[in-house]
């Protein structure tokens, strides 16, 4: 599996899986690994059009779903409406901090070579990508996506 989950993780599932489309964006709670299968069973906080799960991890009707481990990303990097990334510079650096409520959770850092002329955007995308290959995402960029992302975007001098 990519990515370690374990019991009790809080995921968000970003691809369809068995011809069920309802469970993309969806977050929900790993109630169970099933290595056989090489998936998860994960009990979503809203109905997806799933099934109770197996008996040992029954959850309301609807709710659950078996996943891939592929198929998910830690929930508070896609869904958590207090998470932020912040993208600031200290010297020849630039720094990427994923912040959740008011706790950094993830840090990231890019280092400009004393060669190079610096630039705070490259510097940005070799932190976010380091961010997102450290979490085994995959970073997907489509037009909706890259405008609802510089809806609110900022740039502080």
């Amino acid at each position: 599996m990519p990515k370690n989950y374990k019991v009790g993780d809080r995921v968000c599932c970003i691809e369809e899986h068995d011809s069920n489309s309802h469970i993309i964006g969806q977050v929900g709670t790993v109630r169970a690994l099933i290595p056989a299968f090489h998936e998860l069973a994960i009990e979503f906080d809203n109905d997806v059009h799933g099934h109770t799960l197996a008996p040992a991890y029954k959850c309301p009707q609807g709710r659950g779903w078996s996943i891939p481990p592929e198929k998910l990303v830690p929930a508070y990097f896609s869904s958590c409406k207090d998470t932020k990334i912040i993208i600031y510079t200290k010297g020849n650096k630039t720094l990427a901090k994923v912040i959740v409520g008011k706790r950094t959770v993830e840090t990231e850092c890019a280092v400009c070579s004393h060669e190079d002329v610096f630039s705070i955007f490259t510097g940005a995308q070799i932190a976010l990508a380091r961010l997102a290959y450290k979490n085994d995402a995959k970073p997907v960029l489509s037009k909706a996506a890259l405008d609802k992302a510089l809806k609110n975007f900022e740039i502080i001098e």
